[in-house]
């Protein structure tokens, strides 16, 4: 979500409340027992998981529509 992005402070300052725990401290070391890291270090993670994998969706769109249309102009 736009508002969990590592540059909005705001959200991710109140993250903990959003979640229900009762100091953000507590959510810090909870997120970090399950995850291995911070939540700011895991929006940086998958942010970069994200983009790389919707880099190659869009690559493989582009290169399903130039097949396509290349299918069309040669069939007409």
């Amino acid at each position: 979500a736009k508002s969990l992005s590592s540059r909005d402070d705001s959200s991710l300052n109140r993250i903990w409340e959003l979640c229900g725990f009762k100091s953000r401290i507590d959510f810090e070391n909870n997120f970090k027992r399950i995850h291995g890291v911070s939540f700011k270090e895991y929006l940086k993670t998958y942010k970069k998981l994200f983009t790389g994998i919707f880099q190659q969706f869009l690559s493989f769109i582009e290169k399903e529509h130039r097949h396509i249309s290349n299918i069309r102009s040669t069939s007409w």
